[in-house]
């Protein structure tokens, strides 16, 4: 275990576009962020296995573009990484 990365946690946050249901948009962006942290997990490996990986959704709340447009929608489809250090 690296000195640096010890008691880093990692919650990747899942969004989505306006589009649906509020409780199907939650769903689909908890979707998102446990599939990032399943694609990290199996690139990284052992190297990354001290780290602890939540996911978290926050479904349509808190756009960055504007739901009126694709490419809006397009931006707001995301999962962000927040990192912490214990």
């Amino acid at each position: 275990m690296s000195a640096t990365t010890s008691g880093t946690r990692v919650e990747m946050v899942g969004f989505t576009d306006n589009v649906g249901s509020f409780e199907a948009n939650k769903k689909l962006s908890l979707g998102r962020a446990q599939q990032v942290i399943a694609k990290l997990q199996e690139i990284g490996g052992d190297r990354i296995a001290h780290i602890e990986f939540e996911a978290s959704e926050f479904g349509e709340i808190s756009p960055t573009g504007c739901n009126s447009s694709e490419a809006g929608r397009g931006a707001n489809r995301r999962v962000e990484v927040w990192l912490a250090k214990n």
